[in-house]
């Protein structure tokens, strides 16, 4: 599977899809209404920040995130910044990870229906 790389010297705006991976070292805000989108993982990396909702296979998060996450499994680093609800199959929490909002764990998740790739 294939891995985007957004580094930490990028800006970006607007939305985002892929059927592989990403990793961001940058900042990326999304518009109201769309989300960044993976089939793989997304990484949101130490001093990243993301504004906007993440829909992915999996999530691992050490920066910052403004907006809400859906994923199979999510994974907040020590260093974690959440601003936002997060649903789930599984989540993990490193102590001193920092989150507002709610988490709802359930037991399916139709991911490929949120992640609508061309459309």
């Amino acid at each position: 599977m294939n891995t985007t790389i957004i580094d930490a010297t990028a800006n970006l705006s607007g939305e985002f899809k892929t059927d592989g991976n990403l990793e961001i070292y940058g900042k990326v805000k999304s518009s109201v209404g769309f989300c960044i989108m993976a089939g793989g993982c997304i990484s949101v990396i130490d001093s990243a920040e993301v504004e906007g909702s993440i829909v992915a296979k999996s999530v691992y998060i050490s920066g910052k995130v403004i907006g809400d996450i859906t994923a199979d499994r999510v994974e907040l680093g020590e260093t974690a910044e959440i601003e936002g609800n997060i649903t789930c199959l599984r989540i993990s929490v490193a102590g001193g990870a920092f989150y507002n909002g709610y988490v709802k764990t359930v037991e399916n998740l139709d991911l490929m229906g949120d992640i609508a790739y061309g459309s």
